[in-house]
């Protein structure tokens, strides 16, 4: 008979484990975050531009009994990636897992139109601070006996997007580049590396960025018929961190969309 007993509270693994959410004070990074600090992780919320949502989830994980930190950086100056990354590091005496979820497309133009100044923004925001982020994570994630880093990347890298986020597309289709070739890289280093695409989600990035009309469109092309929440996305970051779920994959980037990429 096969042991089940190891699947028995699978999460309770990252009891102690020391982990960052990259862009955790609202939306997607928020869920992640708390989640793993549900499972008994000590963890390092960041935020770029809202601290108190950042210092008011640090209190509400703290108040449920979970351990947490605050680590902030904005991601549009180059090397603040790095700087949260090692600031992190320090304050949970190192890091396990490294979740990089911080992105936002920041405006809607035409790639004829995008100006450089907003070009070079929306790649810095959404592709360089990653590399940097990732950069400076492996030096410390190869110190665990279970290293793993997770990127989010988006439903954009396989549909376009909607008008007017090419660059922010362009930007998220070199980060799962980027996971494809250092996923043989950290091999030899025992971490792994995975990216997590959403579809359309219901955050604050969605409302904020697309008026009702547009979010109505998108529905038109999710099988599931409505549009994801954050909670929706947890259970696949859990995934990639699991050694017990998924310590034979790394390379991969998982779609969670509602069956948007089908239609």
């Amino acid at each position: 008979m096969a042991d089940t007993t190891r699947w028995i509270d699978t999460f309770s693994e990252f009891s102690g484990k020391k982990i960052l959410v990259t862009g955790s004070s609202q939306g997607i990074g928020a869920a992640v975050v708390s989640a793993f600090a549900d499972c008994g992780a000590r963890v390092a919320v960041h935020y770029g531009r809202n601290k108190p949502k950042a210092e008011a989830l640090v209190a509400q994980i703290e108040a449920a009994g979970g351990e947490a930190v605050i680590v902030g950086g904005n991601l549009l100056d180059a090397g603040a990636g790095r700087d949260l990354v090692n600031e992190a590091a320090k304050k949970l005496g190192g890091l396990d897992v490294v979740v990089h979820n911080a992105g936002d497309p920041l405006l809607r133009d035409t790639f004829e139109h995008m100006s450089d100044e907003n070009e070079a923004r929306i790649i810095q925001l959404n592709q360089l601070s990653a590399f940097e982020i990732i950069r400076a994570a492996i030096p410390h994630v190869r110190k665990s006996d279970a290293g793993s880093i997770i990127v989010t990347t988006s439903v954009s890298v396989r549909n376009g997007g909607s008008a007017g986020v090419s660059i922010y597309g362009a930007a998220k289709a070199a980060l799962e580049s980027i996971v494809r070739t250092l996923a043989i890289e950290l091999i030899p280093d025992g971490v792994r590396i995975n990216g997590v695409a959403p579809g359309y989600i219901d955050t604050d990035i969605h409302t904020g960025f697309s008026n009702e009309e547009e979010r109505e469109s998108y529905l038109v092309h999710v099988p599931m018929g409505r549009p994801g929440k954050a909670d929706d996305c947890v259970g696949t970051y859990l995934f990639f961190a699991s050694q017990k779920m998924s310590s034979y994959i790394t390379g991969v980037t998982l779609d969670v969309n509602g069956g948007m990429t089908l239609r």
